[in-house]
């Protein structure tokens, strides 16, 4: 839920001018997305795919990130950045970011 607040001063003369309008959502985080799964996977590309989360908390969702780690190679690093594309809900990742008989990890 969107709220808006302004304020005025107040004294005995009278009041002051109202600020400018502060807003904020009263939300909570997203609920995470659904179905996050491969749906293509060949030795040198592999794309993923999720559906929306079930419950946006009250606020629309803005975007995903996705991380990966390399099981060999300890460490979860952001491979898709997407905080400002709410519409996408499938990424490809190719060579030389992913390689063929390595093995990964995904978080979204």
């Amino acid at each position: 839920m969107l709220y808006r607040f302004r304020v005025a001063a107040k004294n005995s003369i009278g009041q002051g001018e109202w600020s400018d309008v502060v807003s904020f959502y009263a939300a909570s985080a997203p609920a995470n997305p659904v179905e996050f799964s491969k749906t293509i996977q060949k030795e040198d590309k592999l794309t993923l795919s999720w559906r929306v989360p079930p419950s946006n908390g009250g606020c629309p969702i803005t975007g995903y990130r996705i991380w990966m780690e390399n099981v060999l190679e300890p460490g979860m690093k952001i491979v898709y950045n997407g905080i400002k594309q709410s519409t996408q809900t499938s990424f490809t990742l190719q060579y030389p970011t992913v390689k063929p008989g390595e093995y990964y990890k995904f978080l979204i």
